[in-house]
């Protein structure tokens, strides 16, 4: 019996492991990414450039988090309406907020986390201009400790 059981435990392991080899994302040395071009800016020699750059936690990093990361016990955000509302609010700001660049990072796009959100082409509409994706990792499972 505890044979049996040592086997299967084996081989579940071997399936896990193989399961994640061939799923892992595997980008090339230069990656392409996802770009859409409009009329660009030209700043002045001289001129003042406003550049943001944001980790904005997928949306999903609120007030109302316990992110497992930060010493807390949540793995996903509390629901899917706070990924809406804090996504709103992310929108908002970036109208609001004057830049000439903005460098975010933690956008999902497709992502179980956020339930298929793509957070790259809300954040288009939001700020008009040029913009590039680029993925950060891709997999369809993440272990955590």
């Amino acid at each position: 019996m505890l044979a049996l059981l040592i086997g299967v435990a084996a081989v579940a392991l071997a399936g896990l492991i193989l399961f994640l080899s061939v799923t892992e994302y595997t980008p090339a040395a230069v990656q392409a990414a996802d770009r859409l071009v409009q009329a660009e800016k030209k700043t002045a020699v001289g001129n003042t450039v406003t550049i943001y750059t944001w980790n904005m936690g997928y949306a999903g990093l609120g007030y109302e988090s316990d992110f497992f990361m930060d010493g807390g016990t949540m793995v996903n955000p509390p629901s899917q309406e706070t990924v809406e509302k804090n996504m709103a609010g992310i929108v908002k700001f970036m109208r609001e907020t004057k830049a000439d660049a903005w460098l975010i990072q933690e956008v999902d796009v497709n992502s179980a986390r956020t339930e298929g959100m793509d957070q790259f082409a809300r954040l288009q509409s939001a700020v008009p201009g040029s913009s590039a994706f680029a993925y950060n990792y891709k997999c369809p499972f993440v272990p955590i400790p």
